[in-house]
């Protein structure tokens, strides 16, 4: 039987076509729509890359720009002036720090203006003030958040359709310090224009990381201003625990010199080195250096920096990054800058990071690009066409230059110099010694007979150097024309006392006075001798010192049977005097080296009574070669611009200042002659250019941009404010910004808290006077200090960082850039200075 089964649909329906229509159809429309976004999205990514490579090159030109400017701001190259200071000179330089008016109103000094757009409008430059907007106080808001929430377009003319005047941020730290420009010649193929906020500061307006260590008044060899590790770096440890000064400094250095505690191999192998710097050496780098420049923009707390490991609350100070803007003022950022030193507090504090720095190098260069003369190795004819260029007159500028390498050299032979054209031969001085005290006794049974009576003379080396004698001679000189010469032994020790006796028959017949019988059965004087000290030079005689006697010495009458001392009252021995007063029947003892040892000395006693002072300078030891000379370019001002005359009777060096002329006359008077220090050195560091012979000495500053607080990091600078109740950091940049800069590093002597040491005993009591002679009130005393800081300072740079915010279009994409720049290789126009670092900043916004 067959059994029909039927067709089941187990649950199926029937299809729709209109469904399947509209399903369809709505696909290819999200494809559609797809394929449109995808569209978009490559155009997008087409434009940012065409933006991406218009900012590009943006960057190229600006940064070519300023480079260009930087070359022909160099001595020797294109620069009307030598110095490096915010003014019309330098218009592309920006202030470091602001500045407090007198009126209370923080400004800045300059803001950068590179292209010339802010001026050539006639917009301000100069004393910028750093405020909110109009009507609102400087304790409320400030300009911009450090994290800019708020993007703000830049604003237009309508009429000319050219930018505004307004405030710009290009360092990213949230306060205006530049202005908004138009890079004129710059556009995009599509007309959109660029605009340009720039902010170029000097690094040598900071401390050197690198460079700085540690000032000790109670060390001479970190205080006498010899070298850039003077510099008080030391100071920024005392915020933080960091266990005095003996544990800070050995942190440092285990920081930078790890497994080597002295400073020495240090300052030789890095500091005065510009070559290859060994391997066991770790000074910071360019890493250190873009945490420095980043102080503001980003906070790195999470990733800290080597500089930041040493010491406590040194280096990682600083808002965070985003700032509330409930809490932040713009007061709170002047405190962080310095500004407001009576607002600080545990989260208000000076910020040491915008102040501090890792390259800062300047060249030794005069103002023509040329090296600079360095005194203690070049040739008095060298030195002699440098003080020329310098401005002084042929006769002072070749009596100082022999005097100058007589100082420095090892010899006792006088340097001669006749300028081409010249009638007359300059002698340099070199040390000598003086008559200090004659002595007689006079026999009173037959004075006629010479082995019957006795003279002594006695010559003192008031120098700190050896001296030979194997040239010199006493000279006797009769007032009748009778002449002998008694010969010397061969040296006198530094500070050594030399005896002559008429008991030393082999050097000769020292004799200072004759007698002849008399009718009445007595005795007289029949002629008397004064007394010459002379040098012996080839031909000529350099009569160096001279002791005339008189008659009434040797009256038989009254002399007969005693003994006679003559001695020059003149403490120490460094004043030249002319006249001998009696001492008595006792020989005139050495001097103390202090008051304190002996008041009642007659050299104490006498000594600066009625005389004019005129202290001769003594060489000292230079380290580490241990060779005589100057320490410091400032000591070339207590040099003399007198010298002995040859074959003159009467040029010792006491005839010419017998009639005790001004002492700025005889002396080089920096303060009159600043320009001598723009083309002089003592400074040789080790990696000369070879072509050139040009040298860059890192970690100097810069007297014209460096803040008050890097300033009073000099040797002696806050140690000599302290003593007269003044900042002098503060003086030096209250002088340039109401006076203008210093365009020479001797100007600082016109800044009146720079004679701080002028009548200050304590000169000679731990202070900077590393050779006291018990004067307070002579040129010496005057420029002690600056002596003290002068190898130390510079008035211009040749490394800068410019911060650069270029922005595409009024509103469009913008770039934050930090560049490093280091010209110290440019000599001629054509060259270009190296870019040390060139570095994208993350925008804060």
């Amino acid at each position: 039987m067959c059994t029909w089964i039927g067709n089941r649909r187990f649950g199926l329906r029937h299809g729709s076509a209109l469904i399947l229509t509209v399903v369809l159809t709505s696909l290819l429309a999200v494809i559609g729509v797809l394929f449109a976004l995808l569209s978009r999205l490559d155009r997008m990514a087409a434009t940012a890359m065409v933006q991406e490579r218009q900012l590009d090159l943006a960057t190229d030109a600006v940064i070519g720009s300023i480079g260009r400017q930087l070359v022909l701001d160099a001595p020797g190259v294109g620069a009307a002036e030598y110095y490096d200071y915010p003014d019309q000179n330098d218009p592309f330089l920006a202030s470091l720090e602001p500045y407090l008016l007198k009126d209370g109103t923080a400004v800045w000094a300059q803001i950068s203006d590179p292209t010339g757009y802010i001026r050539a409008r006639g917009w301000v430059a100069r004393d910028v003030a750093i405020t909110t907007s109009p009507g609102v106080p400087a304790s409320e808001k400030e300009l911009f958040y450090a994290y800019q929430s708020e993007y703000r377009p830049i604003a237009i003319d309508p009429c000319t359709g050219e930018p505004l005047e307004q405030l710009a941020d290009a360092d990213g730290d949230g306060i205006a310090d530049a202005k908004w420009t138009l890079l004129e010649d710059l556009s995009t193929s599509t007309g959109k224009r660029f605009y340009l906020a720039t902010r170029i500061i000097d690094n040598c307006g900071m401390l050197n990381l690198n460079t700085s260590y540690s000032f000790d008044p109670n060390d001479p060899c970190l205080s006498d201003g010899l070298h850039q590790m003077q510099v008080d770096m030391l100071y920024l440890s005392r915020r933080g625990n960091n266990g005095g000064p003996v544990a800070a400094s050995k942190a440092l250095m285990a920081v930078r010199s790890p497994g080597q505690a002295d400073w020495r191999p240090y300052l030789l192998d890095v500091v005065w080195n510009n070559g290859y710097i060994r391997s066991e050496y770790a000074p910071f780098d360019i890493s250190d250096e873009l945490r420095l420049r980043y102080r503001y923009v980003i906070n790195y707390n999470k990733a800290p920096a080597r500089l930041e490991w040493f010491w406590q609350k040194a280096f990682e100070g600083g808002p965070s990054v985003p700032v509330g803007t409930d809490t932040y003022y713009l007061n709170d950022w002047f405190t962080l800058t310095g500004l407001r030193p009576e607002q600080a507090g545990p989260e208000r504090i000076y910020d040491y990071r915008h102040i501090c720095t890792v390259y800062s190098a300047d060249r030794l260069v005069d103002p023509c690009g040329l090296p600079q003369v360095n005194l203690n190795a070049a040739d008095a004819n060298t030195i002699f066409v440098a003080l020329l260029k310098a401005g002084l007159d042929q006769g002072q500028a070749a009596q100082l230059a022999v005097n100058i390498r007589d100082f420095v050299d090892n010899d006792s032979n006088a340097t001669s110099l006749r300028p081409i054209g010249s009638a007359v031969t300059y002698w340099g001085l070199e040390p000598q010694p003086f008559i200090r005290q004659i002595g007689f006794t006079i026999s009173s049974v037959d004075p006629t007979r010479q082995g019957n009576n006795e003279f002594v003379v006695e010559l003192y080396n008031p120098f700190t150097v050896p001296i030979d004698l194997g040239n010199c001679v006493l000279a006797l000189v009769g007032q009748k024309g009778g002449r002998a010469e008694v010969r010397l032994p061969a040296t006198i020790g530094a500070g050594q006392y030399l005896t002559i006796s008429s008991r030393d028959r082999d050097r000769g017949n020292l004799v200072l006075a004759l007698y002849e019988p008399t009718s009445s059965g007595g005795f007289q004087l029949r002629e008397r001798y004064d007394l010459y000290l002379v040098r012996r030079q080839g031909s000529n005689q350099i009569y160096l010192d001279k002791q005339r006697t008189q008659d009434g010495w040797f009256d038989w009458n009254l002399v007969k049977g005693i003994s006679q001392y003559y001695a020059r009252p003149d403490a120490r021995w460094n004043i030249v005097y002319q006249q001998m007063s009696l001492v008595g029947q006792s020989r005139l003892p050495p001097t103390p080296l202090t008051r304190s040892d002996d008041s009642s000395t007659w050299d104490w006693v006498y000594s600066r009574a009625t005389r004019t002072n005129y202290n001769l300078p003594s060489p000292q030891k230079i380290w580490p070669s241990g060779r005589m000379g100057l320490l410091t370019v400032g000591q070339v001002g207590r040099l003399l611009m007198v010298g002995p005359k040859a074959d003159d009777i009467a040029g010792t060096l006491g005839d010419q200042l017998a009639d005790e002329p001004p002492e700025a006359s005889i002396r080089l008077d920096l303060s009159r002659s600043p320009a001598v220090l723009n083309y002089v050195t003592v400074m040789l560091p080790v990696g000369q250019d070879r072509q050139t012979g040009q040298s860059a000495v890192k970690g100097r500053i810069n007297i014209n941009t460096a803040s008050p607080f890097v300033l009073d990091r000099l040797p002696w600078i806050q140690w000599a404010g302290q003593k007269i109740g003044s900042d002098i950091g503060q003086a030096i940049v209250q002088y340039r910004h109401d006076l203008g800069a210093f365009d020479s590093i001797a100007r600082l002597l016109q800044v009146p808290q720079m004679q701080a040491m002028v009548g200050l005993a304590e000169q000679e009591d731990h202070g900077p006077d590393l050779t006291p002679d018990g004067q307070y009130d002579d040129l010496e005393a005057r420029d002690v200090l600056f002596a003290r800081i002068s190898n130390l300072v510079t008035v211009r740079s040749d490394i800068f960082t410019a911060y650069l915010l270029i922005r595409l279009g009024e509103d469009g994409p913008q770039r934050r850039i930090m560049a490093i720049f280091d010209r110290s290789q440019v000599r001629t126009a054509n060259d270009r200075p190296r870019l040390i670092a060139l570095h994208q900043v993350p925008d804060p916004r």
